[in-house]
C-alpha cells in the first residue's frame, strides 16, 4: 500500500491560525482549554513538530486534512481510503467525545460517518480511544482499528507516523505492518 491510499485527518489545532481561533472562539472544543497550556507550550508540543513533518508526509503521498470537521471526515470516508489516521482529542466528561475542528462529537456521531462497508485500516491517534474503536468495529466489521488506550503524546506519534508513511511508500507495506515495523524500530532504538 502506498502513501496515496493514506489520509491523515487532524481535528485539533495544527497551526497558529487554528490555535488562535480555538482560543478566541472555543465553540466547545476542549484540547487547548483542558490542557491549560499556553499558546507557546501548545505550539512547541504539537504545532511545531507537526509543521516540520507535514512536508515529508505529503511528499510520501499522504493526504493531510488540517482543521478536520465531521463533514470533512465523512467526505474522506465516502472516497473509501484504505488507511486513515485520525489525530484528535478525547474528552471523558460529561460523556465520551472526540474533538473535531467544528466542536466535540459523541462516539455515535463519529461512528455514523463511517460507511458500514468501510473495510480499511483506521489508526486512532486519540487518548483512551478504545470506546471509539469498538464502536467503529461494530459498525464496520471489515475494518481494522488501532487505538491508544492511554494518554497519547502527539509529537512522538508524529515521528512514528513519519516512519510508518515512509515504510508504506518505499516498501509498499500495509499500514498495520508499517506501524508494527516502526514501533519495533523505536523500541530497539530506546533500549
Amino acid at each position: 500500500m502506498g502513501g496515496s491510499e493514506c489520509h491523515v485527518l487532524v481535528g485539533i489545532p495544527a497551526n497558529a491560525e487554528e490555535l488562535e481561533e480555538c482560543i478566541a472562539q472555543p465553540r466547545g472544543r476542549d484540547l487547548v482549554a483542558s490542557q491549560r497550556a499556553t499558546a507557546q507550550q501548545y505550539t512547541r508540543e504539537i504545532i511545531s513538530p507537526l509543521s516540520r513533518l507535514l512536508p515529508a508526509w505529503r511528499e510520501l503521498g499522504v493526504h493531510v486534512r488540517l482543521g478536520c470537521t465531521l463533514t470533512d471526515m465523512a467526505a474522506v470516508l465516502r472516497a473509501r481510503p484504505r488507511s486513515l489516521v485520525l489525530v484528535s482529542h478525547w474528552q471523558d466528561m460529561p460523556e465520551p467525545r472526540i474533538e473535531t475542528f467544528d466542536g466535540m462529537r459523541t462516539v455515535d456521531e463519529v461512528t455514523r460517518v463511517f460507511p458500514q462497508s468501510f473495510d480499511g485500516f483506521i489508526d486512532l491517534s486519540i487518548c483512551r480511544s478504545l470506546p471509539l474503536a469498538r464502536s467503529i468495529r461494530a459498525r464496520c466489521p471489515g475494518a481494522t482499528a488501532q487505538w491508544i488506550n492511554c494518554n497519547a503524546t502527539p509529537a512522538i506519534w508524529f515521528f512514528i507516523y513519519t516512519l510508518v508513511f515512509r515504510l508504506m511508500a518505499e516498501r509498499k507495506l500495509a499500514h498495520l505492518d508499517a506501524l508494527e515495523a516502526a514501533l519495533d524500530h523505536f523500541r530497539r532504538s530506546t533500549t
